[in-house]
């Protein structure tokens, strides 16, 4: 990318956050191109950071994390009834 020095690849900054981590100690969160549901999961399964943020993702699908527990097998409740009408079989708005 022109102008800037740093590679962008997904998930390019979860290397500054894991060694914040583990050197200093600290909660660290990650961001930058970390949409992937699988590098999320492998990132906070191997406790190499604590938190994500995904606003991008979600910008462009308000589902995204509903989208990412279906890829993941799981068959997710939804507890309000207008999320199952937004995302289940029925036609939007009814």
């Amino acid at each position: 990318m022109p102008g800037y020095p740093v590679s962008v690849y997904p998930g390019y900054q979860l290397k500054y956050a894991e060694r914040l981590k583990h050197d200093v100690g600290i909660l660290t969160a990650t961001t930058g191109s970390v949409a992937a549901s699988d590098l999320l999961e492998e990132a906070l399964g191997a406790q190499r950071i604590d938190l994500a943020f995904v606003g991008r993702a979600l910008l462009r699908n308000p589902f995204w994390l509903i989208d990412a527990t279906r890829q993941a097998g799981v068959d997710l409740a939804l507890p309000i009834p207008t999320y199952g009408r937004a995302t289940g079989p029925y036609e939007r708005g009814f």
